[in-house]
């Protein structure tokens, strides 16, 4: 006996077909997406952040969100009040404070420095202070490392003492921001052009000499390198730009790839290179706004300090990052400087992309406690790198030479050591 559908029939079911077809993917996209994206967004390597939220920012850069309105390092503190005066408490060896004299003893609480500042920076590892005022006018006081106060009158000479600046000095007008390295001064004028000066160095070198400057990258006066840009910024060895067009270019010590250039045998990238396009936002070798600490601290906490690599943020939000414990090359250094020994390193000389979690010493006791006995030395080295924990390797003194201690691994400046056996495998 056959049976025949009307059209209509027909119709009924071919739809009830394809909602089922769809129910049936809907249903399987709730119970198995969420797992590929843990496992995905697992397999992305992360690094620590201050503030690991703010990146999240993605509306047209506005330089006042990016105005530093604290900043501390080992020795001082600034901070902008409510009314827009600076005040600076701590050392003033140097004249930091800007109070017109040296003083071998810190003077009590915070001392007065200047009126109408939006924005103030000063360096990690010396003693010198620059701030940012309403007018556009960038100033600077404290220790005078090459001349760095006084560019406009300071050709380079190793011979000569250049004396700590005990007032502040005006160094440029028509600023629109600044920002201070360890011995370097970047700045944004109102015009949008970029200028830089100072000096770039840093203890990881594969090169015995850089044309002329065998420990770094030297400008003794201002020098002008880009135009057309909306945002600059500086790290402790690493400078870095964003044009009005979204494109990044970077410069400064490139060891490991950390300007997004490739290696080569000299670690500077000495002229602004274009690196990336579609970015908003750029961080050498921390995310940090503001300091975080009340207390003399290096800017923050440690564990989210990267020397050796550059963070950036693309106009869709997602975070890149290059440099050191990255990707799959490899990097033999030099004996130079502080490094006793050969020793080779992971690093990338693109920008990948990374997650952020929140830099949280806590959390880093709990990744550690992770790895399990037996565990190789590259396979510990590997999950270090994907979890945001940088380490580098312990050495040996013997009649006179370094070796390589591959029995110990040093992580985040002598926190924390992890020790393995003859086979290269993590003991208890």
């Amino acid at each position: 006996m056959r049976f025949h559908l009307s059209r209509s029939s027909i119709k009924l079911i071919a739809a009830c077909a394809v909602i089922f077809i769809f129910l049936m993917a809907a249903i399987a996209f709730i119970l198995f997406s969420p797992v590929k994206k843990e496992t995905k967004e697992s397999e992305i390597p992360a690094f620590y952040a201050e503030e690991a939220d703010a990146p999240k920012i993605t509306k047209p850069i506005s330089l006042s969100d990016y105005y530093i309105t604290k900043k501390t390092n080992y020795v001082n503190s600034y901070y902008i009040d409510d009314n827009s005066v600076l005040w600076g408490s701590g050392s003033n060896d140097s004249g930091q404070l800007g109070t017109g004299e040296i003083s071998d003893v810190p003077p009590d609480g915070s001392v007065k420095i200047a009126e109408n500042v939006v924005s103030v920076d000063c360096s990690d590892g010396y003693d010198f202070c620059i701030y940012l005022t309403a007018d556009g006018n960038l100033y600077g006081m404290g220790e005078n490392l090459w001349g760095i106060l006084t560019p406009k009158d300071s050709p380079y000479d190793t011979t000569e003492n250049y004396g700590n600046i005990t007032s502040p000095v005006l160094l440029m007008d028509g600023v629109a921001y600044a920002r201070a390295g360890q011995s370097a001064v970047i700045l944004l004028k109102k015009d949008g052009s970029v200028w830089w000066w100072g000096q770039f160095a840093g203890t990881y070198r594969s090169s015995e000499s850089n044309y002329g400057h065998p420990l770094g990258l030297f400008s003794s006066t201002p020098q002008k390198v880009l135009e057309g840009c909306v945002y600059a910024t500086v790290g402790n060895s690493t400078a870095a730009a964003i044009t009005a067009d979204g494109a990044l270019y970077t410069w400064g010590l490139n060891v490991f790839g950390q300007c997004g250039c490739p290696v080569t045998s000299d670690d500077y990238v000495r002229q602004p290179q274009k690196v990336l396009e579609n970015v908003h936002m750029v961080w050498p070798e921390k995310i940090e706004y503001s300091s975080t600490f009340d207390s003399f601290a290096s800017s923050g906490n440690a564990l989210s300090n990267y020397p050796y690599n550059t963070f950036a943020q693309l106009e869709n939000g997602d975070m890149l990052a290059a440099g050191l414990g990255l990707g799959e090359k490899e990097k033999t250094t030099a004996i130079s400087g502080d490094l006793p020994a050969q020793s080779t390193y992971i690093y990338s000389d693109t920008f990948v992309p990374i997650r952020l979690k929140k830099d949280s010493y806590a959390d880093m006791q709990a990744v550690i406690e992770q790895l399990k006995p037996g565990t190789t030395l590259e396979e510990v080295k590997q999950y270090l790198s994907a979890n945001g924990i940088q380490y580098d390797y312990s050495f040996d003194y013997d009649n006179g030479e370094y070796t390589l201690d591959k029995t110990r691994l040093i992580l985040q400046n002598g926190n924390y050591t992890l020790c393995f056996d003859e086979n290269n495998e993590l003991t208890k």
